[in-house]
């Protein structure tokens, strides 16, 4: 059990700094670029937020 729970949050962490990756990605692209190319980086995100989830339901399933 203890070593699950320790699995469950080093995939949390692992979810977000993938998230804060894609967030300064995404200011990045705000700054130098068209509003299409941060409206791509935001589905992109919105993709690894939910590939992050289904990664945290797998694991509970276990």
């Amino acid at each position: 059990m203890r070593e699950r729970e320790r699995h469950f949050a080093s995939a949390n962490l692992h979810c977000a700094s993938a998230r804060s990756a894609k967030e300064r990605q995404r200011v990045r692209q705000r700054k130098s670029r068209a509003r299409f190319q941060h409206a791509r980086a935001r589905a992109t995100l919105a993709s690894a937020n939910l590939h992050c989830a289904s990664a945290r339901s797998a694991k509970e399933m276990q």
